[in-house]
């Protein structure tokens, strides 16, 4: 399924008036508007094609890895965080946000296998198995038994090895965490929570990120941890 060029998402990065079509995220782990195809990342971010035919003769070479794991779907969405590399050129970039849009930035080999993950869900399966769901998708299921479980909610993020989903360390979303706000008008900033306002209803709890310039105030949703003090990987 083709998408008119003039409505694609801003993240696509891509000239309206250059072609009439564009390119659909297929159904994955990010929603649509927060994932940009996989085959517009090399054409148009990257600049690996000159044109999508050329962006998927590349995927299909079976050359690109997601998260550490062979990608071959063109339309695959690529989102927030994830970690793609091209072993080919030795290449390794990191999903991030500038200027309020999806980007990648070059990270370090080292940082390759690395992946920060916020915590979308967590619920008690069978067996004494505790389910942590992730923002990407992905689950990890862990024996309730480990004494670092009980300590993981609902806005905290891990900080895992991919593929292999071990996880590395707790990031938890509390007072002096570093994080990226990832929606609203201030979408992309960096900064540290310095306060947590509570707040009447339903309504998620107000964060105070401070930046080096000044403070900013967001709702839980808009807040991933990306770092205690400081973030512990390039994004």
């Amino acid at each position: 399924m083709h998408l008119k060029r003039l409505i694609a998402p801003d993240s696509y990065r891509q000239k309206g008036k250059e072609l009439k079509f564009s390119i659909s995220v297929s159904p994955g782990p990010h929603k649509a508007e927060n994932s940009i195809p996989l085959s517009v990342v090399l054409k148009d971010i990257l600049k690996y094609a000159s044109i999508t035919k050329e962006a998927k003769r590349i995927i299909s070479k079976r050359e690109i890895l997601l998260d550490g794991k062979v990608r071959t779907n063109s339309k695959l969405g690529v989102g927030f965080m994830d970690v793609l590399s091209i072993p080919k050129m030795d290449e390794f970039y990191r999903v991030s946000i500038k200027d309020k849009k999806l980007t990648l930035i070059l990270i370090d080999k080292k940082e390759g296998n690395d992946k920060i993950c916020q915590i979308t869900g967590k619920k008690k399966g069978k067996k004494g198995i505790i389910q942590v769901s992730l923002h990407d998708g992905r689950n990890i299921l862990i024996d309730s038994k480990d004494k670092n479980v009980s300590n993981y909610k609902l806005g905290d993020s891990l900080q895992i090895s991919v593929p292999e989903q071990k996880i590395k360390k707790h990031l938890p979303l509390n007072k002096d965490a570093s994080v990226m706000i990832t929606d609203g008008k201030n979408k992309g900033l960096v900064g540290t929570v310095i306060d947590v306002q509570t707040t009447k209803g339903f309504k998620p709890p107000l964060y105070v990120i401070k930046t080096e310039d000044e403070e900013h105030i967001t709702i839980k949703p808009y807040v991933f941890v990306i770092g205690e003090k400081k973030p512990i990987l390039v994004v």
